[in-house]
């Protein structure tokens, strides 16, 4: 229940949620359009930056830095530790292997010197969630990069030729366009429902 709330870091854990979410579905996605077992591709997604997550609530709970560290030094860092955090996070929870090999390698897709298909998935899901404006960008600074050459290997990884890879972008884009339009409405409903505060109007 705690891996995406943090009242120090508030909105850029708002910005992983949403990256996170968006990602999850993206991989199912992505891994239709392959032999991968979609719903496996969808917790791989899911999971893939819950080591920002926890970074996020570690520095919030540390008294020196709850009250917030430069942007560019909090972007540097996330980048650097967030699959070796996320790895031991899945590690801890006891989830299969494969999925700790994916959430660390999803940036660089190459496992044992190969491009394993599952990163592969994850980080063409990732890529697409940075196209349609969810990912995660602290102050502009970017923390879930993937470089062009990764993004090359992962697409030759699950056979995705420039025509597949199109199809797959435009099938994204209208994803996403669903999946805020259930958010936007979610949080309607939520205000709806919210009981009225006591002596207010």
């Amino acid at each position: 229940m705690r891996v995406f709330r943090s009242v120090a870091y508030a909105e850029p854990m708002e910005l992983v949620r949403r990256h996170s979410t968006a990602c999850a579905h993206l991989s199912r996605l992505v891994a239709s359009f392959t032999p991968i077992a979609t719903e496996y591709a969808f917790l791989c997604g899911l999971l893939h930056d819950v080591g920002i997550a926890a970074a996020l609530i570690l520095l919030g709970e540390d008294k020196k830095t709850a009250s917030g560290i430069d942007s560019v030094m909090l972007a540097m860092a996330l980048q650097q530790c967030h699959q070796e955090a996320s790895a031991v996070l899945t590690r801890l929870w006891k989830l299969p292997q494969d999925i700790q090999l994916v959430v660390r390698h999803h940036h660089d897709v190459i496992i044992e010197r190969h491009p394993h298909p599952l990163a592969a998935v994850v980080a063409l899901a990732e890529d697409l969630t940075r196209e349609n404006g969810m990912g995660i960008t602290i102050n502009g600074q970017r923390c879930d990069e993937t470089s062009d050459n990764a993004l090359m290997h992962a697409r030759n990884a699950v056979g995705f030729d420039k025509h597949r890879m199109e199809k797959v972008r435009n099938e994204a884009k209208k994803l996403i366009a669903t999946l805020e339009r259930g958010a936007v409405s979610a949080a309607v409903r939520a205000s709806e429902e919210r009981p009225p505060r006591k002596g207010g109007a």
